[in-house]
């Protein structure tokens, strides 16, 4: 969500209900953004103070979502951001990358060319929102035909579903620009800033795995922008579930727990470099979506300080190579939660600043400043004032999905000798990404797998 807020902030306003009775007093809000099923809004608020492209993305475009994530999970981890309530830390780079180009549409001047070379492009390219638009777009979100089908057996066993809405309050519009680019780059639904409207849209694009998502909308927020990401998985050779053994984990603390890991056999890409050793665990996806295991020599945190370095991740993938071994991996569930103020801190050091102050944002591509400066003063200008994010991920024996399917696969416990044998039982890195593309759709560091999730 991104909020355009007023400065002074007005005391009385109605929080809105991703906030926390703690945080109601400096009035931080959470970006909502989650794996299986993710959302991603962006609401804009106010300051008194001052046709869908064929085809993948652009490279430039993938490099720099991919880059984009590398710095925002390397800043997160760095500061155990969510790791205290969550058996990780995990984001979705495609997602929010999206998400922010529907808040490029609308930047101008300083605030958009701060906001292009933070995502890594050129502030001279052009229609770079389309090319955004189809790091996940040639997904496509659920239609009403296909509504409800998401568990249903299919022949390819990965679906991945993108949407996206633009959301303004009463008594002021959208740009017929800004209008434009968000329905013919990414087919955006639009509409009135309305709890009803805004929370039946997030039950239909993720299937009713989240029935709502707001309760109230703060007196300030002027518009709000959402990304929708859908994401189950089944594995290409699911995990033998009388394989699974209670085995060691070691935290990062040193401290160790009794888990079950899921145990394989076969032929793995596996690769060894200064930075760890990886495993490829491929879904039955005819895209051939991936999920990518690093287990770092060092901390997760020196490994993402070293994969945020240039093409330092494309020539980790690059250098593995099919090999026979075995793959120990524990079974686990994930619900990652981000404070408005842990994301826009951790957004700020990868380089977003202007969008961020009432002083320098330029947003007046998205809502006219005129129009907003006639309904709620001479002095409104919008401004990016709020960031919620929440990630919810499993995985088991079957794949990677919200509810698990039924699998028949032949019951057996031997695990033959093998040429390497891989153990991730200490914090390690996990990557799904889309190799025709290069795009990373999801990344995170499993800190602990025994944290149950928050009710």
């Amino acid at each position: 969500m991104i909020c355009l807020a007023s400065k002074p902030v007005d005391t009385r306003s109605k929080i809105s209900s991703w906030q926390t009775p703690q945080s109601r007093p400096a009035k931080r809000d959470r970006w909502l953004f989650s794996l299986l099923p993710l959302i991603l809004m962006a609401q804009f608020s106010y300051s008194a103070n001052a046709t869908k492209p064929a085809g993948g993305p652009d490279p430039q475009v993938v490099e720099g979502s991919n880059q984009f994530g590398w710095n925002l999970l390397s800043q997160l981890v760095a500061e155990g951001t969510a790791s205290s309530t969550s058996a990780g830390i995990f984001i979705s780079p495609a997602g929010i990358t999206t998400c922010l180009y529907l808040a490029v549409a609308g930047a101008e001047g300083e605030t958009r060319r701060e906001l292009l070379k933070s995502l890594g492009v050129d502030a001279a390219a052009k229609d770079v929102e389309k090319s955004a638009r189809n790091l996940i777009s040639r997904y496509e979100p659920p239609s009403e035909e296909t509504s409800g089908t998401l568990n249903k057996p299919a022949a390819d066993e990965v679906v991945l579903h993108s949407a996206n809405g633009v959301w303004v309050r009463d008594g002021l519009s959208f740009s017929a620009g800004y209008l434009a680019k968000a329905q013919e780059a990414f087919e955006a639904e639009t509409g009135p800033l309305n709890v009803a409207a805004i929370n039946a849209w997030v039950a239909r694009r993720t299937e009713n795995r989240i029935p709502s998502i707001i309760n109230e909308i703060s007196a300030d927020t002027i518009a709000i922008l959402t990304n929708a990401v859908y994401f189950r998985g089944r594995w290409k050779e699911p995990f033998i579930k009388m394989a699974t053994k209670d085995a060691e984990f070691t935290r990062t603390d040193g401290s160790v727990v009794n888990w079950p890991f899921m145990n394989r056999d076969g032929d793995f890409e596996y690769g060894e470099s200064p930075l760890g050793k990886a495993v490829v665990l491929p879904y039955a996806s005819q895209a051939g979506l991936r999920m990518i295991a690093v287990l770092p020599n060092k901390s997760p945190a020196e490994l993402l300080r070293s994969l945020d370095k240039d093409k330092a991740w494309s020539s980790l993938v690059a250098s593995l190579t099919m090999q026979e071994g075995s793959v120990s991996l524990p079974r686990f569930q994930a619900r990652c939660s981000f404070q408005s103020s842990e994301m826009m801190k951790a957004m700020q050091a990868a380089g977003i600043r202007r969008a961020f102050s009432a002083a320098d944002a330029e947003f007046d591509a998205m809502v006219p400043r005129n129009d907003v400066q006639r309904t709620l003063g001479p002095d409104a200008i919008l401004y990016i004032d709020k960031v919620a994010h929440e990630l919810f991920l499993n995985v088991d024996e079957v794949g990677t999905e919200v509810v698990a399917a039924t699998v028949t696969v032949t019951p057996t416990v031997s695990i033959p000798d093998s040429q390497f044998e891989l153990k991730l039982d200490r914090p390690f890195l996990i990557v799904i990404e889309d190799p025709s593309t290069k795009t990373i759709l999801f990344a995170g560091v499993l800190l602990d797998p025994s944290v149950k999730m928050p009710e």
